[in-house]
């Protein structure tokens, strides 16, 4: 009975990882929406999942002059009503993209998962908000879509 659990739990263990191994986006200047590459079109496909992993891997930022200062957060598009960001932390390269990571922008709904059918769009840059003025900006470094199965 032991070794149907442990088979069991171990079976469970693999399939997560696998799942979580498929749902990766690596970013990379192939599937950048932005500058000369904006024509290719190519997308990322991932399939429906509660997470997607965001790999910056060894990319190098390179729209902006280097005078101008490295990408500091992450936005993920969704909908009008499922806007969120996450704050980039220097030297990480790897990030969850998930509920307990993805803060919502204001008017947005909790992010619950990326479901099959959404469009997302995932851009990489640096956020100012302007507590007066009640304003964000966000300049973009690195702009891809992912299409989740």
């Amino acid at each position: 009975m032991l070794k149907k659990l442990f088979a069991a739990i171990v079976t469970f263990v693999f399939a997560v990882s696998a799942m979580a191994a498929g749902n990766v986006v690596l970013v990379d200047h192939a599937h950048m929406q932005l500058g000369d590459n904006a024509t290719s079109k190519l997308s990322y496909s991932v399939s429906p999942s509660s997470e997607i992993v965001l790999d910056l891997g060894n990319y190098k930022f390179t729209l902006w002059p280097k005078s101008e200062p490295a990408p500091d957060s992450v936005s993920v598009v969704i909908a009008d009503n499922q806007q969120y960001y996450l704050q980039l932390q220097p030297g990480k390269k790897k990030y969850s993209l998930s509920r307990s990571t993805l803060t919502p922008r204001a008017g947005s709904i909790p992010f619950s998962s990326f479901a099959s059918g959404q469009q997302i769009m995932i851009a990489i840059g640096r956020l100012r908000i302007d507590h007066i003025k009640k304003e964000e900006a966000f300049r973009v470094h690195w702009l891809g879509l992912v299409d989740v199965k």
